[in-house]
């Protein structure tokens, strides 16, 4: 059984939504390396028009709330900390509030790629579906670009990726609740 880790489901302040400002990639759709070519995607918006922006778009990859964000994202975010229970066993109280919140439409797509630190991805609202390997596995998976991999991995052509067929995938789906543990290198 995954552990709760949404205790409500409060609305985002209204004050937040009006007031705040957060940085966002567009026209991701148009990049096929829109993940190393983040920056060039990045620009502003009112983080309700944001959310208003998620509510009529259905499932779209062309627009995403920048990840790697600075306090201009993480002050519009804040309020949802209250609604995230920590997870004391594995995380300092000096290190509450330090993660990243994804906030984002369905269909949004992160290409493969291994984290250079230790995450637990935690899925608050909706669902994800995650395709992860071993960091043993790197030596298949054709990294290039720091961290990143030309590998499609919703449809991986084993003519022109070759070692890809030795790679150990996992398919896993994240709801609503869930926590999911990726060790450095995943």
């Amino acid at each position: 059984m995954s552990p709760r880790l949404v205790k409500t489901r409060r609305a985002i302040p209204i004050n937040a939504r009006r007031k705040s400002n957060v940085e966002v990639q567009f026209g991701r759709n148009a990049d096929t390396n829109f993940k190393q070519n983040s920056a060039a995607h990045k620009g502003t918006m009112c983080f309700g028009e944001y959310i208003d922006l998620i509510e009529r778009a259905g499932t779209t990859n062309d627009f995403y709330m920048t990840p790697n964000y600075d306090s201009l994202n993480r002050e519009a975010l804040s309020a949802l900390w209250d609604d995230i229970m920590q997870i004391p066993a594995y995380l300092s109280a000096r290190d509450v509030r330090r993660g990243f919140l994804w906030f984002h439409p369905a269909g949004m797509l992160t290409p493969f790629h291994h984290d250079l630190t230790n995450n637990f991805m935690a899925q608050v609202i909706g669902r994800k579906r995650l395709r992860s390997m071993p960091a043993c596995e790197i030596a298949h998976v054709y990294n290039s670009n720091h961290c990143f991999t030309p590998v499609d991995g919703r449809n991986i052509d084993l003519t022109k990726f070759r070692d890809m067929d030795m790679a150990q995938i996992y398919d896993c789906v994240l709801v609503s609740g869930e926590i999911f543990f990726l060790p450095v290198g995943c």
